[in-house]
């Protein structure tokens, strides 16, 4: 339980993922769509894949064949985590 705590304060810190949470608190993005929050796509890329493998945003695919998007959208517990993050801030 501790450590699952320090890794999500360890991940908080991290370069963009405040910024990145911040935009997706305004609704779902794609991945272009969060480059304002985060520039480098490499960056970004594993940015996101952490937050999502912490359960803090989820990955979603919309639409259908060849009219399919894939969007990131924050979740209850990304909310309240930004929230409280916030509040130190």
């Amino acid at each position: 339980m501790v450590e699952s705590k320090l890794r999500l304060i360890r991940l908080m810190t991290n370069k963009n993922v405040l910024d990145i949470l911040q935009r997706l608190q305004n609704g779902p993005a794609r991945f272009t769509d969060l480059a304002e929050a985060c520039p480098s796509v490499r960056l970004r890329s594993l940015r996101l894949a952490d937050l999502t493998k912490n359960g803090l945003i989820q990955k979603k695919a919309i639409g259908v064949n060849e009219n399919l998007q894939v969007v990131y959208q924050i979740t209850e517990k990304g909310k309240k985590l930004a929230e409280e993050v916030k509040k130190l801030l």
